[in-house]
């Protein structure tokens, strides 16, 4: 191999280094701010709820911690967030406005089976009487895009890939949260729809990743080391 050709290749197998070191690093950092969501999150699963009033709170009050609110359905407008799978099983997440005091907070309350992913039987999903809801706090996706659609033949019932505050707020006649509840499993909960656990974070695959750009990184310094040696010893003599 010549020497412009070694020195060329060593160039690149250096930017190599820089490249992988980096992207190793970024995994690397989230692999703790994951962490930290994580043991964040399992704290605020083992505290005390908050109990809400008869107002809206801020999202900063409640961002990521277990609330409680009390309030009344609007039994005449559903978004159903499509495509959702249980156990294998397609399906639709069922989700309702919570009345309080003069607004609403959207709730994620649970699973419902759909042959086709779009289309659930919502007989006996929506009550109709005055509810405590227990679940978890999440902010929602703003400009997100994919705006909300109209289900045909369902008046009322909306279709949406994720809750997204800013399209489904101009939907409703009312103010909503900037947040919504993810409705918690609870041993008097009914059957339908099936409320479900927070899906665990994976701090680990970030580990993993990091580790295997690391990796990439010696490698690429392994090589452009073999690469330059001959030409330092070639100087030498």
């Amino acid at each position: 191999m010549s020497r412009a050709a070694r020195i060329g290749l060593a160039l690149l197998l250096l930017g190599g280094v820089e490249l992988c070191g980096w992207l190793g690093l970024w995994q690397w950092t989230r692999w703790h701010e994951t962490r930290a969501r994580e043991t964040a999150r399992r704290a605020a699963l083992a505290a005390p709820p908050i109990v809400l009033g008869d107002t809206l709170a801020p999202l900063e009050r409640v961002r990521g911690c277990v609330v409680e609110v009390r309030g009344v359905y609007d039994t005449t407008r559903v978004v159903l967030l499509t495509g959702a799978t249980h156990d294998g099983a397609p399906g639709v997440e069922l989700a309702m406005p919570l009345r309080v005091g003069g607004g609403a907070v959207l709730v994620e309350r649970g699973w419902l089976p759909a042959d086709d992913g779009v289309h659930a039987d919502l007989a006996n999903a929506t009550p109709a009487d005055t509810v405590t809801v227990r679940g978890l706090a999440e902010p929602m996706k703003r400009g997100a895009g994919d705006p909300p659609r109209p289900l045909a033949g369902a008046p009322g019932v909306l279709t949406a890939r994720w809750l997204d505050a800013d399209s489904l707020g101009a939907r409703m006649p009312y103010r909503i949260a900037a947040w919504a509840v993810r409705e918690l499993p609870a041993p008097d909960a009914p059957a339908r729809p099936v409320r479900l656990p927070p899906t665990p974070l994976n701090p680990g695959m970030h580990l993993s990743y990091a580790i295997q750009w690391f990796v990439f990184a010696a490698a690429c310094a392994v090589g452009a080391i073999a690469l330059l040696r001959p030409l330092r010893r070639g100087r030498g003599t």
